[in-house]
């Protein structure tokens, strides 16, 4: 096989001029020009530029579902985090009970304990607040049967010994209910994990759908430039030199795809930044703000997006130079069994 450096040097090769006719057409008689052979793939190709757009739609998907996945995951961290730090004393009203006084021997009560740092009484006020989206601001609650609430201020390093605080609670106040709030942090660690899980999925499923897609449109470009492909081939260039001419096509198709899509995806997350940023002061926005917390930008997010970039550009021309060496080494069986055939 003729290696690489001799067909680039047959490319550069300069021919004699052609003399008086040459002259006659412009060129000057002893000059040698060089031979410049058109490109293996065509620089303006509907395929290529139908293979960014398709590149750039599933880079886009792909941002915003590791997004998702890394908002989600940053909020039920946060949640958790804020659940085992804190636990709820609950009291249901009685008729043979004093309320405020069952409050003020609950909080104290469990302010006792070792590795309860506070003890804090929701005011009246405070659960009508609390209320207020679903009953309404100027809603009476004394009028219904609503429990009132002891929250407790955890020490993260020596956590209480809850079975012993609520059996106390249990034996000193009727009507009592203590939440250490374990089963709520387990369900979202739990979606968290699922979460993080269906992101991964639908992350390879886009890259699947990527390679498949990379996968066709080299064949179209093989078939489309065969005869080019042919000549080198049979003239005796390698089969990696010719795969190269197409590696840097599909690398810089793969990476304009990405930026593309990636820029899209990072101006969406600045509009519904400003967005949510516009609305905080507003019931819904307060909502948005109490579940998943302020939406900021997140320079680890970025990286993580930002490297993704030159990896589906490198997968775009990894699987594009495989096909090729594929398509080539069938090319080589057929003319093998073509002339086995002969003799």
């Amino acid at each position: 096989m003729i290696s690489r450096e001799a067909v680039e040097k047959a490319r550069r090769r300069p021919l004699p001029a052609a003399g008086p006719a040459a002259a006659a057409a412009g060129g000057k008689p002893g000059k040698a020009r060089p031979v410049r052979l058109p490109p293996v793939i065509p620089q303006q190709d509907m395929h290529g530029f139908a293979l960014i757009i398709v590149i750039a739609i599933m880079s886009f998907l792909a941002a915003f579902v590791l997004f998702a996945a890394h908002f989600a995951h940053r909020s039920a961290a946060a949640w958790s985090a804020a659940l085992a730090r804190e636990a709820v004393v609950q009291l249901m009203p009685r008729p043979d009970q004093d309320m405020e006084q069952a409050l003020r021997k609950a909080a104290a009560l469990a302010a006792s304990f070792n590795g309860v740092a506070a003890a804090h009484i929701v005011s009246r006020e405070e659960t009508q607040a609390l209320l207020a989206p679903w009953l309404g601001a100027k809603a009476d609650i004394t009028a219904l049967s609503v429990p009132r609430l002891v929250t407790l201020q955890l020490d993260g390093r020596t956590p209480p010994d809850f079975d012993a605080l609520e059996a106390a609670l249990r034996q000193n106040i009727k009507g009592v209910r203590f939440d250490r709030q374990q089963a709520w942090a387990d369900r979202l660690a739990h979606g968290a994990q699922l979460m993080l899980g269906g992101a991964l999925v639908l992350l390879a499923l886009l890259l699947t759908a990527m390679i498949l897609t990379v996968i066709f449109a080299t064949r179209g470009a093989l078939a489309g430039n065969m005869h080019i492909i042919e000549v080198l081939h049979f003239i005796g260039a390698e089969d990696r030199f010719i795969a190269r001419r197409f590696d840097g096509h599909f690398f810089f198709i793969g990476l304009k795809g990405a930026l593309l899509g990636f820029a899209a995806a990072c101006g969406l997350f600045v509009l519904l930044f400003f967005a949510l940023e516009a609305r905080r002061a507003t019931p819904e926005g307060s909502q948005i703000t109490a579940l998943f917390g302020r939406l900021a930008p997140d320079w680890g997010m970025a990286a993580e997006i930002a490297a993704m970039m030159p990896v589906i550009a490198l997968v775009t021309a990894a699987v594009s130079h495989c096909t090729v060496l594929r398509r080539l080494r069938l090319i080589d069986r057929a003319g093998s069994a073509f002339f086995s055939g002969g003799s």
